[in-house]
């Protein structure tokens, strides 16, 4: 029973980094080469609701783990896209550890929030001259799109990871008795 009780927390853990490597091999090699326009950032929702079931020192380690996937495919950041994950995950757990609960909703809220702060983030590294025009093109053509359907892949993920979540702790509780 010991057992048991130490290898469903790494099954669990193994299986969301699993999960993880999946999402960012369809975001950063599949989805390119079946020619999609638009970015998708399929990491946020999973690194997000992968947050809200493991708590936050868990979503802290996982959403490291997502910034250095992200940085490692991209060329132009230095480790940051690590650092923002990371706390982004820390701050899912915290929040519905303490003040959210573990909905549906909150799962789509965050991930709008940190896909938000996400496209934030690309606003600085890559223009460096700011005017409104050029702006309003961007967001109507390359970040209100990633956005909204990080939103979207938002609802498949949660049930996903909640489903993940519950075989494991169902399988725990269920023959630990």
């Amino acid at each position: 029973m010991k057992h048991k009780k130490l290898l469903m927390p790494v099954l669990r853990r193994g299986s969301f980094v699993l999960l993880i490597l999946a999402s960012f091999i369809i975001q950063f090699t599949l989805l390119p080469k079946a020619g999609i326009s638009a970015s998708v950032y399929l990491l946020i929702p999973v690194s997000v609701c992968i947050a809200m079931f493991e708590k936050e020192f868990s979503g802290l380690f996982f959403g490291l783990l997502v910034g250095a996937l992200w940085d490692l495919a991209s060329p132009v950041t230095d480790g940051s896209l690590a650092l923002f994950f990371a706390l982004s995950g820390c701050m899912a757990g915290l929040l519905t550890h303490y003040l959210l609960r573990n909905t549906l909703l909150t799962a789509i809220i965050l991930s709008f929030l940190q896909s938000v702060l996400y496209t934030f983030i690309l606003q600085i590294y890559f223009i460096e001259s700011f005017s409104f025009e050029m702006f309003s093109v961007l967001l109507k053509e390359h970040y209100i799109p990633p956005v909204l359907l990080a939103s979207l892949l938002s609802i498949p993920v949660y049930f996903l990871i909640r489903k993940l979540s519950g075989i494991f702790h169902s399988e725990l509780f269920s023959r630990g008795q």
